[in-house]
């Protein structure tokens, strides 16, 4: 259910990156699958055991550049309510 909250405020999350809009989904059924690494990527690309996380929630919040991004705005809001 969180992942498909995260999947809806995505936009937010990245405004940089154009997403399809969000209320494609709103009724349909999702599946969700496993990323399989080629052969080619062992080494190059791979992700340890510590870096891999079980949910896109936890992808984003251990990735830091949306970590900075989000303080960032909610730093921004705050101040503005504030004045």
């Amino acid at each position: 259910a969180t992942d498909l909250k995260m999947l809806a405020l995505r936009n937010y999350i990245n405004p940089k990156k154009f997403y399809k809009s969000a209320d494609v989904h709103t009724n349909q059924i999702l599946q969700v699958g496993t990323v399989i690494e080629g052969s080619g990527e062992f080494y190059a690309s791979r992700l340890t055991k510590k870096e891999r996380k079980q949910t896109l929630t936890e992808e984003l919040r251990a990735d830091g550049d949306v970590k900075r991004y989000t303080t960032k705005k909610y730093t921004q809001i705050s101040n503005d309510g504030e004045e």
